[in-house]
């Protein structure tokens, strides 16, 4: 207990235990220091002179022969003070540099992750985490690519969209004119808009899908100023697309 208790004060194990019997051997020779610890010599002379640097231990000479003494426990009060004046100095001067580490962290996020899905496996993953943590998305997808590529896998992604009240806004060309579903609104463009590629996004992610790819691929960008750029073009889209 007592060892623990000192490593909180700055000691490490092995300082704690030369301060601890030194302590109970009262003014010692380096010798007696050795011998009691069971430490190589050239570890005690460290060891010591770290507890002198921390103000744990002090020495008199004494015939040419230093004499350690380890420092009255009542003393480390002061020591503590002092480390805590000190975290007091170094917390303000942390809030002083607080929003500039704040400035280089959003700079940071405002760097794109790019990661690229491949296969049918891959592209589950992207759904299964819109299921997981979206409210809402928006989709431009003007084929019924998602359908043909994996036709199972869209009758339950549709159903888990619908069960956990997940809002879909999507545009599609013309010709696919069906009813809404739950929780969906859609606009339509011209046919002559089709496409392999679609787009998708939610929270700070726009995933492209290249749906004829062999296997078809999905390129996940995320990053907030990019997601907002591609939000910004659909609801661009979505304002002309027809109703």
């Amino acid at each position: 207990m007592y060892k623990e208790i000192l490593t909180k004060l700055g000691m490490t194990g092995n300082e704690a235990k030369v301060y601890l019997e030194l302590l109970k051997m009262g003014p010692s020779a380096s010798g007696r220091i050795i011998k009691k610890t069971e430490f190589q010599s050239s570890v005690v002379y460290h060891l010591l002179n770290k507890l002198i640097e921390k103000g744990f231990v002090n020495f008199t000479t004494e015939t040419k022969k230093k004499i350690f003494s380890a420092s009255d426990p009542a003393s480390l009060n002061n020591l503590i003070d002092a480390r805590q004046e000190e975290l007091n100095k170094s917390k303000e001067q942390f809030n002083n540099i607080l929003e500039e580490l704040e400035e280089i962290k959003n700079k940071n996020e405002e760097e794109p992750k790019i990661t690229i899905y491949r296969g049918v496996g891959g592209l589950q993953t992207i759904f299964n985490d819109i299921i997981k943590n979206a409210s809402e998305y928006w989709n431009y997808s003007t084929r019924d690519t998602f359908s043909k590529a994996m036709p199972k896998y869209r009758e339950y992604f549709r159903e888990m969209r619908i069960a956990k009240k997940i809002k879909q806004r999507a545009i599609i060309t013309d010709d696919k004119r069906k009813p809404n579903r739950q929780y969906q609104q859609k606009r339509y463009v011209p046919k002559e808009f089709a496409s392999p590629i679609s787009l998708q996004g939610y929270n700070d992610k726009t995933i492209i899908f290249v749906w004829d790819a062999e296997p078809p691929i999905a390129i996940v960008l995320e990053g907030k100023k990019l997601s907002k750029a591609f939000t910004n073009m659909f609801e661009a889209m979505w304002k002309t697309a027809k109703r």
